[in-house]
């Protein structure tokens, strides 16, 4: 609940600074948002399947610890997958292509 009332004030804040800034402050405010957001969502994400407790320093050492094993994980896959789509041949093989 409370992390949709630290979206719900971003968003909102969000709006009246985009009617005030240039398009250049506008990008870098949509890149802090963007990163806000995917923190709290991922982090949200990795507590709720974990059913973690962070009511106690070690239950917070505990989430801490396996939400960047988590983002660990995703950053390596990412990754992975970048460079599997790059090593692709995206060249149009036409010799095969029948216009019917």
């Amino acid at each position: 609940m409370n992390s949709l009332l630290i979206l719900l004030a971003i968003v909102v804040i969000g709006f009246f600074l985009l009617k005030y800034t240039d398009l250049k402050h506008r990008f870098r405010f949509f890149m802090v948002i963007f990163v806000i957001v995917f923190f709290l969502l991922s982090f949200a994400y990795v507590f709720f399947t974990n059913d973690l407790d962070l009511t106690s320093f070690s239950g917070l050492l505990h989430a801490v610890k396996l939400y960047f094993a988590w983002f660990g994980t995703f950053t390596g896959n990412i990754i992975k997958i970048s460079g599997f789509a790059v090593k692709q041949d995206w060249s149009a093989n036409l010799s095969n292509f029948t216009a019917g």
